[in-house]
């Protein structure tokens, strides 16, 4: 009969039990070393999420060469009694603007602006409360505070034929009411004037994963001072602190992951009945983020919420399957009567060749996401390989030799209920304790964590294995209890076989329609599938959609590079600019008198120059008459008001400069034409707008490309990066699971020595990734950067199952009577490992689901329906296949 086995197995793992102290002595010694780098090489920098690109590129281009002068973050201010036009609620908001323009140390931050109602400047902002306090203060009636009811009315309603409601800033909710009649707006809007440079310069995008929170801190303290007592109004900050909210709540979500570990733990403990092997466990896995980091720091992987996160909790639902495999084919024989290291030896030699065909093909499917060029998606490939290597060794090998080096110097002995429960108790404080060494490591203090650990070692292994031994008893339950496999396990998989002539069809009928569901999970990343729908920062996004409607929205930017001082280029963009303006949608913010907002960017500041007399006579001289067609004109117009701005009018030089660049050299220029993008925060809103803008925007480039070869116009902004960050996410996705699935057959027939048994081990992975899909779809879930990873986790624990399940099969047809027998058989013992590890696993997942935030919630769910789903498949679907695989004489 052919063998699929290495026949130098046994002798490694006879000679892994001889030298069980050195092994265990260099696993401590390396765990040492890498613990250097862990705690003194810490990353800096944030790995990027961004595909790169046109319109990553073009960004790039705005941050460095468009940068304003002005850090000016959002705020929303809603009145208690719907009313922020009410004396009440404007006299307390102009009391806390106040309070912030007085502040010793944010006032100067504070940049003045222009207040076009009273022609002065205005510290800070200038809202809809500052133009009524002013008006009213020229009226000479002392301001709002001091105005009468109906004064206030009046003055209100006469501001409105000024200035309309959209440029006040008022809600779009806000109405007339004609009974009283008198505005009423629920909310008002408003920016704050900041020094960006103070503030550490740059773009004015605040982004999640960005390293420097300077600028988020300080609109969170003008929040603080804006928000005062909140006794007539309730105060909002629009996106101002994602990267500050995020560390809260991923803090939030800590005590989550770690009642996630001491599950596993305990559960792992429970199987095994025994001390031992928890603490031993525990010890390996709180080793394991010591490896995990330290070798990702050496390597140089950047900073990144995933590999912070998800990569640690993956490493230890895939150690702790390696360990069960391991020390469950220890226990078994163990269980039929072997001493410790005979069963050890033998055990692993069984079982050692499924673990490394587990962690090769699961490392294989993790390295295809080298193919997505997202260097957040590559730093997760790479550090899950690493952590599957280290989990491998340290809790596939390393974790049971450690058990039985202990056991054999322990004789075996029954405990009295006193003696249990101080077991039970030793077992739970040495869960606790190596998920306090685990978290330390991986959130707040990772030296800290390293020292905890060498306590751990002292207090749950050295000094019980001393006492023990001094007593002369055992500490632990069982060891031959727990032996000895799941025999109606094995039976009730040995039935399902019988009825494989249905169960296939009816597996595949059900496969193919979970995939026709499958395909349609779309990307989508919203704050509220990130964040807390309850935290601030979502539910302030809410009532800015709410109170913005399509009067605003989220910036986005047309980038146009070339030479624009041309006549024609300056055409062209006035052409399409007024295209814009009258395009006949609704995926683009408008202004009072319904056409769609814009900033004009370059064509607007020559406009503006050549519409007054002031701005003409100050750029050309006095009484010339220049040539608009001229293109000496316009590169005078945009090297003035470079300068100085454009006299006449409120466009200063720092505005100027935030939208158009020139470069050193003659006709090298850029612009940027703005644009508000209501609804962003849908993904398909973002898709419809850049359906309707893009082919206007390849005109105008085809049009700057006749008169500047090198033009480009592309459009960019922070929903778009978004929107494509995501497209390249499900294209990586959708490129690397084939791969994964490709690469994982050719190692399994490889290993197998077997192209059949090699096509039957990758088919569970198929119906999960199905089946997982069309659960998400099912239940809402989107892809996004986080979901996406459960794919490449789902292929790890399919491929896994499978593999153990498969191998022990083989194994079992070499003793057994027949295929039946052999079914029967690896149910009851390999099929009870994978119950018992799927059950930990879950158990410990569906905690971790009831975290608070969405990001580790969601992570939650999906990986514990995961797993059941592969555990399922490989009871369930699997034997039949194995049936159809094998014959009774033979293994191909």
């Amino acid at each position: 009969m052919a063998t699929h086995r290495w026949k130098a197995i046994p002798q490694v793992t006879a000679a892994l039990e001889k030298r069980s102290g050195p092994v265990i002595a260099v696993t401590a010694a390396i765990t040492a070393l890498l613990a250097v780098p862990m705690v003194l090489m810490e990353p800096t920098s944030t790995a990027s999420q961004d595909p790169g690109g046109t319109v990553f590129d073009a960004q790039d281009r705005i941050d460095e060469r468009l940068v304003s002068n002005v850090f000016d973050p959002i705020y929303l201010v809603e009145a208690r009694n719907g009313n922020m036009l009410a004396k009440p609620a404007l006299t307390e908001l102009l009391t806390n603007l106040e309070e912030l323009r007085g502040d010793p140390n944010l006032s100067a931050m504070l940049l003045e602006v222009p207040t076009p109602v009273a022609g002065l400047a205005s510290v800070g902002t200038f809202s809809a409360a500052d133009a009524l306090n002013r008006v009213l203060k020229g009226l000479g009636t002392g301001g709002v505070a001091a105005t009468s009811d109906n004064t206030l009315r009046l003055t209100t309603n006469a501001l409105l034929n000024v200035q309309g409601p959209v440029e006040l800033g008022f809600s779009a909710q806000a109405r007339f009411d004609q009974a009283e009649q008198a505005w009423v707006s629920p909310a008002l809007l408003f920016r704050i004037a900041a020094d960006n440079a103070a503030l550490g310069g740059g773009s004015n995008l605040i982004q999640l994963g960005s390293d420097d929170t300077t600028k988020e801190e300080f609109a969170r303290e003008v929040l603080g001072v804006l928000r005062g007592e909140e006794e007539t109004i309730e105060v909002w900050g629009i996106g101002i602190d994602v990267n500050l909210t995020s560390a809260e709540q991923g803090e939030a979500a800590g005590p989550f992951i770690a009642l996630t570990i001491v599950a596993v733990l305990l559960l792992v403990g429970y199987t095994f009945r025994s001390y031992w092997v928890v603490a031993i466990c525990g010890a390996g896995i709180a080793a394991l983020i010591i490896w995990l980091k330290g070798l990702s720091n050496l390597i140089g992987l950047e900073k990144d919420q995933v590999l912070t996160v998800i990569v640690p909790i993956a490493m230890v639902s895939f150690g702790i399957d390696f360990a069960f495999h391991a020390i469950g084919r220890y226990r078994e024989e163990e269980a039929s009567g072997l001493p410790p290291r005979r069963a050890f030896i033998i055990g692993q030699a069984a079982v050692i060749g499924a673990l490394f065909l587990a962690f090769a093909s699961d490392a294989v499917a993790f390295l295809a996401n080298l193919s997505s060029g997202i260097e957040s998606i590559i730093g997760f490939g790479i550090a899950t390989t690493l952590a599957l290597a280290a989990a491998f060794f340290v809790l596939g090998i390393v974790t049971p030799l450690a058990l039985v080096h202990v056991e054999e110097r322990i004789p075996y002995r029954r405990h009295s209920g006193t003696t249990n429960l101080l077991v039970l108790t030793g077992a739970f404080g040495a869960a606790l304790v190596a998920t306090a060494s685990f978290m330390l490591s991986v959130f707040l203090a990772p030296a800290l964590g390293v020292v905890v650990l060498v306590v751990y070692v002292a207090a749950f292994l050295v000094l019980p294995i001393w006492a023990v031994e001094r007593r002369g008893g055992a500490a632990q339950q069982e060891r031959q209890e727990a032996g000895g496999g799941w025999p109606r396990l094995g039976r009730l998989v040995a039935a399902s076989v019988r009825y494989r002539a249905v169960l296939i069809p009816g597996i595949l009928v059900l496969t193919i329609v979970a995939a026709a569901f499958a395909v349609r999970v779309e990307a989508e990343f919203d704050a509220k599938d990130f964040f807390d729908p309850a935290s601030e920062f979502v539910v302030a996004l809410d009532l800015f959609d709410l109170h913005v409607g399509d009067q605003g929205g989220e910036q986005a930017d047309i980038y146009v590079e070339g030479d624009l001082s041309r006549p024609g280029a300056v055409a062209a963009l006035n052409a399409f600019v007024e295209r814009m303006k009258a395009l006949p949608t609704d995926r683009f913010a408008r202004d009072d008198t319904g056409a769609v907002q814009i900033e004009a960017g370059a064509v607007g500041i020559v406009s503006a120059v050549f519409a007054n007399v002031e701005a003409t006579d100050a750029v050309f001289g006095s009484g010339a008459d220049p040539d608009p067609n001229s293109a000496a004109a316009i590169s005078d117009i945009y090297a003035f008001a470079l300068e100085n701005g454009v006299p006449g009018t409120d466009t200063d030089a720092d505005t100027v400069r935030s939208q158009l660049w020139a470069g050193a050299n003659p006709g090298e220029y850029a612009t940027r034409i703005g644009l508000l993008l209501p609804g962003t925060r849908t993904l398909s809103n973002i898709e419809v707008a850049r359906e309707e803008i893009e082919p206007l925007i390849a005109g105008l480039e085809s049009q700057l490309r006749e008169i500047d070869p090198d033009a480009m116009a592309v459009f960019t902004g922070s929903p778009i990066l978004r929107q494509s960050s995501l497209d390249a996410v499900v294209r990586a996705l959708v490129i690397s699971l084939p791969i994964s699935v490709v690469l994982c057959f050719l190692v399994a027939a490889g290993f197998m020595r077997s192209v059949r048994f090699g096509l039957v081990v990758v088919m569970p992975i198929l119906l999960v990734v199905a089946w997982l899909y069309a659960f998400m779809y099912a239940f809402g879930f989107g892809v996004n950067l986080v979901t996406a990873t459960i794919g490449a986790i789902s292929i790890g624990i399919g491929i896994d199952f499978a593999i153990h399940f498969t191998e022990r099969f083989r194994h079992e047809l070499t003793v057994q009577p027949d295929r039946v027998s052999a079914i029967e058989a690896t149910g009851a013992g390999t099929g009870g490992s994978l119950v018992a590890s799927a059950f930990s696993s879950i158990a410990g997942f569906v905690i971790l689901a009831f975290a608070p935030m969405p990001l580790f919630s969601a992570f939650g769910v999906l990986t514990a329906v995961m797993i059941l789903l592969a555990v399922t498949a490989s009871l369930l679907v699997l034997p039949s296949l194995l049936m159809f695989a094998a014959r009774d004489d033979a293994i191909f």
